[in-house]
């Protein structure tokens, strides 16, 4: 196979920032495609966890102001630069404190909710990696995400850079690791996240049930569409496992791959294990 351009994307990423298993998925794969001669590069939120001095972050002078569209408006955010941990995996920190210089990801301590800005937050993080690619003048041949707090990159490629040059023949995959998770925001939330680029009514890939679904929008759009094993890829055809969403799962099916999630033999190695 000849060597291919990949950004992977993913809301938390092992060592920088875990909440679930999702984490040590997207730490261990991106460097297994690098090491079979990929061009793979991450892009997450600096959050507040994630120490510039800890991880030997470093500015990119191109990369200090990067103009961001959002529902309207145009917001600055910055992007620094560093690597995955005894890899040679580039990755890449979206800085924007106001949204991410938070301890927690998804959730708000205080009321156990998720962030009332989480819409926001995760369509900047989408806009944002597409908007970076241009400033590095980079392709990806694919775009590789990861459950809903980036399915919007698949919509926005698809509809709102539809007319960019630059971004022609960029095709991109979704994983789905949890159904569940679908990052569902009132109606409102379409004209915040600039999801309204095409009119936000019954027949646009986010509307569900009166409310904007990311993870919807995302399905409908991705090139392609992946879960974490075979056996998940048929479960979420059913009502029982499709969470509401099994129709337009179904409405997708030969687009769908469940590939099973392998171990990193560098952290689980029986041979090494002191244990």
């Amino acid at each position: 196979m000849a060597p291919f351009n990949v950004l992977y994307l993913s809301p938390e990423l092992s060592p920088f920032a875990k909440v679930g298993g999702l984490a040590d998925v997207a730490g261990a794969l991106p460097k297994v495609l690098k090491e079979l001669g990929h061009d793979v590069r991450v892009l997450l939120p600096k959050y507040h966890c994630i120490r510039d001095r800890k991880y030997n972050l470093r500015e990119v002078i191109r990369l200090r102001e990067i103009e961001v569209p959002l529902g309207g408006e145009v917001i600055t955010v910055s992007v620094k630069s560093g690597f995955i941990p005894d890899s040679k995996v580039q990755a890449y920190f979206l800085e924007y404190k106001p949204f991410y210089d938070r301890n927690e990801i998804y959730v708000d301590p205080e009321t156990g909710e998720g962030w009332e800005d989480n819409d926001l937050r995760f369509a900047l993080y989408s806009r944002a990696a597409l908007e970076t690619l241009k400033v590095l003048y980079w392709q990806p041949h694919l775009i590789h995400c990861n459950d809903w707090p980036c399915a919007l990159v698949p919509f926005f490629l698809k509809h709102a850079y539809a007319d960019d040059p630059f971004f022609h023949g960029i095709r991109t995959v979704l994983t789905i690791h949890n159904l569940g998770y679908q990052g569902i925001f009132p109606a409102e939330s379409a004209a915040r996240t600039g999801v309204d680029v095409i009119p936000f009514d019954e027949n646009h890939p986010g509307w569900h049930e009166g409310s904007l679904n990311f993870l919807k929008a995302g399905i409908l759009a991705a090139d392609q569409i992946t879960t974490v094993s075979p056996t998940y890829a048929k479960q979420i055809l059913t009502g029982e496992h499709g969470a509401g969403l099994h129709e337009v799962v179904t409405a997708r099916k030969d687009r769908i791959t469940g590939v099973l999630n392998g171990i990193d033999t560098s952290v689980w190695n029986p041979e090494t294990d002191p244990h």
